[in-house]
């Protein structure tokens, strides 16, 4: 997984870490890393089959498992996945649900 596309100002804080720090485009990207867009700044991160999630701004988003089965926590905010087809197992899941791509393209939002 790698940074894809970077605007404005995007905060990662590893998982047992205290610290943000600033996301940078040859960032080393780990399974439980926390990813906070601002306001007026955006993240794309691709995986391997060249799919790509969005983090939009205000938003809050947690890798938490990757390989065989890729899975994201959508604390609060919005992104898009656009998935490569066939892509593996995906999910988004959010303090309400859970959500499953069975398609290519889907927009998760949580308020």
């Amino acid at each position: 997984m790698r940074v894809a596309e970077l605007a404005g100002t995007v905060l990662v804080r590893h998982e047992g870490a205290e610290v943000w720090r600033p996301l940078t485009p040859d960032a080393t990207i780990h399974i439980g890393d926390t990813f906070h867009a601002a306001a007026k700044a955006s993240c794309t991160l691709e995986v391997a089959d060249k799919s790509t999630i969005r983090i939009d701004q205000n938003s809050m988003l947690i890798l938490k498992s990757y390989n065989g089965e890729t899975q994201f926590y959508l604390e609060h905010g919005q992104c898009q996945a656009d998935l490569e087809s066939p892509h593996g197992p995906f999910f988004i899941c959010t303090p309400h649900g859970r959500v499953e791509a069975l398609g290519t393209e889907f927009t998760v939002k949580v308020e």
